[in-house]
């Protein structure tokens, strides 16, 4: 098993993570630069590019390859004008200049410029590229991508996974922690959006709302059978993937802090976890704020600012409630779960007829206090709500045109 995991910027994680020969890689970016990548920069922590050059030969000089994130899935058709096409390539420059091992692309333009002009560099292809099928992939092995990482939905087909390692010969990343809705009805809209909230003079960089995951988290409170339906794997089923031929896994996210980090690449090495699942799965549903990058917490201090007295109550009260009404996952009660994945293509079903994780969510899936997690699905609700009526971003004394 090899490991690419999520940094934070901190070498405190550095350190951690050399005690692991499994980590091969660690992945961050800038949280804005011109390219822009798969986190909204409201989410990241902040620093100048000389520190990120010293941190990628520091981790370096702790065994590390450094894989910088170039991985916007919408450039804003900057392309496409001879100037801003200068810029984007000036990053790109930086990037190589600093000292990075490899890059992670998710757009045709930038990877085919990036291959060509620096021929040496490790190129993976992003996950917002979402390459599900062996024709994509063979396309990206004969243009000389170096690995592809596979959209989040695919590593349950079980039929289309085992061909992989028979006919395709670069490598090939799966995450094992992200928990994506299963086929998520936002899969276009929110990459372009996190890319664009993480470009230098994006629009959105300076908020502190996601629309499309205050939705996200609503659905995922009301119907818990999505928490089991994204695809995931658990750290006692990596040795399934193992067996099957692949090899390189991927940990997210970068936004947290190097404790959390750091239990989660424990518990991925040993393959094994016991307790809540959801306490190593990148859930971005309110109430963890103690698990996220120390800098993340002041950031969205500081930006709950901007809006009024209201939204800022029930911004915050999406935390309050949070703390006690998020979900809980018991990886005891996981221990077959995906052996029915391996005999039945989700692909081929309808999720109301079969039932299976729906009638697994009501055995694994638990909120301790009832009462809050109705109150956090309120809040997520009509925090969505007034997004779509536009009545976020306003200060105290605007009225909303109807």
């Amino acid at each position: 098993m090899n490991l690419m995991v999520a940094a934070n910027w901190d070498t405190q994680l550095l350190r951690g993570l050399s005690k692991y020969p499994e980590v091969e890689w660690i992945y961050a970016k800038l949280a804005q630069d011109k390219i822009g990548g798969g986190r909204g920069s409201f989410v990241l922590p902040k620093l100048t590019k000389v520190k990120a050059q010293s941190y990628i030969k520091s981790a370096q000089a702790q065994g590390l390859k450094f894989n910088y994130l170039l991985n916007a899935s919408c450039l804003g058709n900057h392309e496409y004008n001879k100037e801003m096409r200068y810029e984007l390539l000036s990053e790109l420059d930086w990037v190589v200049s600093a000292g990075a091992d490899g890059v992670t692309i998710s757009t045709d333009f930038l990877f085919n410029v990036a291959r060509k002009k620096y021929p040496k560099l490790k190129i993976g292809i992003g996950v917002f590229k979402g390459v599900n099928s062996l024709e994509t992939l063979k396309y990206y092995q004969d243009k000389g991508a170096d690995w592809v990482t596979l959209p989040f939905f695919v590593v349950r087909d079980f039929k289309f996974m085992e061909q992989i390692p028979k006919k395709i010969k670069m490598d090939v990343h799966l995450f094992v922690n992200n928990i994506c809705l299963y086929v998520c009805p936002h899969i276009m809209t929110q990459p372009n959006t996190l890319s664009h909230s993480s470009q230098v003079g994006g629009l959105g960089c300076e908020s502190c709302v996601d629309f499309y995951l205050l939705k996200c988290n609503k659905i995922k409170m009301d119907r818990p059978e999505e928490l089991l339906k994204s695809c995931w794997i658990r750290p006692e089923d990596i040795k399934i993937y193992e067996e099957m031929g692949f090899k390189y896994f991927k940990i997210s996210d970068r936004s947290r802090s190097t404790e959390w980090l750091l239990n989660v690449v424990h518990a991925y090495t040993q393959q094994k976890y016991k307790g809540d699942l959801a306490q190593i799965m990148s859930l971005e549903i309110p109430g963890d704020e103690q698990q996220l990058h120390p800098q993340v917490n002041t950031e969205f201090r500081k930006k709950l600012l901007q809006h009024n007295n209201e939204d800022q109550m029930l911004l915050r009260s999406m935390s309050a409630w949070g703390h006690k009404g998020r979900p809980k996952i018991d990886n005891r009660k996981l221990d077959f779960f995906l052996k029915f994945f391996q005999q039945n293509n989700c692909r081929l079903s309808d999720c109301e007829q079969c039932g299976y994780c729906k009638a697994m969510a009501k055995k694994a899936v638990v909120f301790e206090d009832k009462y809050a997690s109705r109150m956090l699905s309120q809040c997520l609700g009509k925090s969505a709500r007034k997004f779509i009526r536009n009545e976020f971003f306003k200060k105290p004394d605007m009225k909303v045109k109807k």
